[in-house]
């Protein structure tokens, strides 16, 4: 009997390891190109978008990982989307239990060019999911248990973007998240972000319609985020031919009935720089005056409900302007406010009416114009309110003639 147990054993563990021979020398060597017409198709019926790519480069064996080359994706036969190279580190699967952690995902080099037919597109397709199809997308169970994703790595990437006579151009960033959620319990999460963000941006255009063209340089961001709370730890770049630093907090708010993306609800700036920049008021004949737009008396109300500095400095700044209606000129401001109220109740703070304000101020500057009148060499300190002189002789200054 004894033999006999031995014997099945060791039948089983053979048969066990020939089954997992077999396995490794198919996975190794099975082409899954074969089936690259059959897996794009799949995908696009899923997604609703035309998606194709060139070859898929499989190292599980040795690596736990496999990497699909040149991607593609259309938007009404025009191409939206290309990536070099997508690639996925499996850290560890279950099958089983019907849990997936990713150790990395990398996108390289990908290339996105949208105009206003394919956000068209985009837009309506958001706008055609009605708040009960969110509601059943929020709830529906899926396959999988868990997803998981430690590292998301986007590498060079480009995108260009025209809407309504309005390009936004991004070049050369690098961009760094950890920890996503993606699937928790069988369903999609609200808040996949809990982790860190990091982005390198080498450049940053915007060319919008009736406005100079703003490009942005060099720019660093590190932020985390924990569900509805953003900390911006660090946003440095080169903007106006000077220097912009911010340290910020950033409450978030997100209801799937309204929009799939998050609002804003309030900003606190712990710190912000502007150093050494040349600003522009642009021209804006084409905007209501307040003659125009029948001088409203209501309080507007804003989509942000609270804006508060805690300290924010401006070195070297020069101002001109461009705009008949706002004849400014400011040379070497410089300056500094602490804990001031800009936005509260979604209403723009009156500075001068609102007497619960305890901010200071420091200003200088060499030369202030306004219409004909100048003052040169002025500086000042002390509170924000309506007793303070040096404001009063500055409201004084800036009557419009």
């Amino acid at each position: 009997m004894k033999k006999r147990l031995k014997r099945f054993f060791i039948l089983l563990t053979g048969l066990s390891l020939l089954f997992f021979i077999s396995l490794m020398v198919f996975i190794r060597f099975f082409d899954i190109n074969q089936y690259a017409n059959w897996i794009s198709r799949q995908i696009s019926e899923s997604s609703g978008y035309q998606i194709s790519f060139q070859s898929i480069d499989q190292d599980l064996v040795d690596n736990g990982g496999f990497s699909v080359n040149g991607i593609s994706l259309f938007i009404e036969q025009a191409e939206v989307l290309q990536i070099a190279q997508l690639r996925v580190k499996i850290k560890s699967i279950d099958l089983w239990n019907r849990e997936l952690e990713i150790a990395e995902i990398e996108i390289s080099s990908p290339n996105i060019e949208l105009d206003q037919s394919g956000l068209n597109t985009l837009m309506a397709a958001e706008k055609g999911d009605s708040a009960a199809d969110k509601d059943k997308l929020k709830i529906t169970v899926l396959p999988w248990q868990k997803l998981h994703i430690n590292q998301l790595r986007v590498v060079d990437l480009n995108a260009e973007i025209h809407q309504a006579g309005h390009k936004i151009q991004l070049q050369q960033a690098d961009l760094k998240v950890n920890n996503l959620n993606i699937i928790t319990d069988n369903q999609v999460q609200a808040d996949l972000l809990q982790g860190r963000l990091a982005a390198l941006i080498q450049g940053i255009e915007l060319d919008l319609a009736d406005l100079p063209k703003l490009n942005i340089s060099d720019s660093q961001l590190d932020l985390s985020i924990d569900k509805n709370a953003v900390v911006v730890e660090r946003l440095d770049a080169y903007v106006f031919a000077g220097q912009l630093r911010l340290q910020a907090q950033v409450l978030l708010t997100f209801d799937p009935t309204v929009s799939t993306l998050p609002a804003v609800k309030s900003v606190t700036i712990d710190s912000l720089l502007l150093k050494d920049m040349n600003l522009l008021i642009p021209p804006a004949e084409n905007f209501p005056t307040a003659a125009q737009s029948g001088q409203n008396t209501q309080p507007l109300m804003l989509p942000l409900e609270t804006l508060f500095i805690k300290q924010a400095q401006t070195e070297n700044l020069n101002i001109r302007s461009d705009n008949s209606r706002i004849p400014l000129t400011v040379n070497k401001l410089s300056g500094s406010v602490q804990a001031f109220y800009v936005i509260q109740n979604n209403q723009l703070t009156d500075l001068y009416g609102d007497s619960n304000q305890d901010a200071l101020f420091a200003i200088r500057f060499a030369l202030l114009r306004w219409w004909d009148s100048e003052m040169e060499g002025f500086a000042a300190t002390g509170s924000l309110n309506q007793d303070n002189p040096s404001l009063l002789l500055l409201q004084e200054h800036f009557k419009t003639p």
